[in-house]
Order: structure tokens, then sequence, then C-alpha cells
């Protein structure tokens, strides 16, 4: 079942069956945003969840965008968890939670700025280039399949796999 006849079967009929394929497919790439972002793995979790039920309340809305599901996944997952670190800031500011301790392995302020950085960079791409990038690295779908279901040949699909992670790349040069 593609992502679109899993959303239009969602969206039509509330089908259980449609929605769980959607979080098999997704929720490690999901998770994965989300903690890039959080560096808990509670919150992120707890992010995913949220994450979904936002999809499951927007189903009928993501394809008439034109953009993939794959991507509004990844973009919901880097801006939810964006407003959550912002919740916590202000919460802290006010003095109404204590900071929640980090794992030292995950909080080392190099990594952390790696992480916004490839957020903000995957977010910036052109849909097309994003989405490619998102299917293959995130979601770990082969070059063949990716192929297949644009109706292009498999060395077509490299070169554009190769041309999406060339601009990548240039955006997160630029950003040092």
């Amino acid at each position: 079942m593609t992502d679109t006849d899993a959303l239009q079967r969602y969206a039509r009929s509330r089908d259980p069956e449609a929605f769980s394929c959607l979080v098999q497919r997704y929720q490690q790439m999901v998770y994965a945003a989300c903690f890039r972002r959080l560096g808990q793995e509670s919150d992120a979790q707890d992010m995913t969840q949220e994450i979904f039920l936002k999809l499951a309340r927007s189903a009928g809305d993501i394809g008439q965008s034109g953009g993939s599901l794959a991507g509004w996944l990844h973009r919901c997952a880097a801006t939810t968890s964006i407003d959550l670190v912002r919740r916590e800031a202000r919460r802290r500011a006010r003095g109404g939670a204590a900071a929640a301790p980090e794992s030292d392995d995950v909080s080392s302020s190099g990594w952390n700025q790696v992480r916004q950085a490839l957020d903000e960079a995957l977010s910036e791409l052109p849909d097309a280039e994003r989405d490619l990038v998102i299917q293959r690295y995130l979601v770990g779908r082969p070059q063949s399949e990716l192929a297949e279901e644009a109706g292009v040949s498999a060395s077509m699909m490299s070169r554009r796999v190769r041309a999406a992670v060339d601009t990548l790349r240039d955006r997160l040069n630029a950003k040092g």
C-alpha cells in the first residue's frame, strides 16, 4: 500500500490497518528526528506519539498540499520538538521546573549543533530533494524501490539522490 493509498483510506474511513501501515513505515524516522532535537528517549517517544496524533487529525489535508508524507512528518517532528524545547526553556526561565539532566554522550554541544544544522538544512531543501533524502536515508528505502515508484531507471534515481545529497552537503557547508 502506497503512502497516498494509506492516507486516503485512513482519511475516508479511519481504517486502522491503513494508519498502522503508515506508523510502521515512518515511526523510526519520526523518533530519530525528535531524538536529534530533544536528546531524551522519553521526550522523543512522547513527541513521536504526538506527531502521529497530528497525522491522524490531518490525514485528509496532507495529500492535498502536494508534498509527501515523509516530508510532512519530518517537518512536523522538527517543529514540534523545537516547540517543546522552547516551552521547557520558558518554564525554566520562570523557575517553574528544573532542567532535565541530559546524558553526556548525547548532550555534547558539537553534536547538538550538528543535529540542529542537519534538520535545518533538510527543511530548507526543495520538497522533491528533501523527500528523496528522507525516504532513502531516514526511512531506509532502497533506490530501486524509489525508482520504480517514480517511474524512472535506477541510474536516474541514483543521480537524483546524489544531487539531493550534494545540495544538502552544500547547505551544511554553508552553515559551517
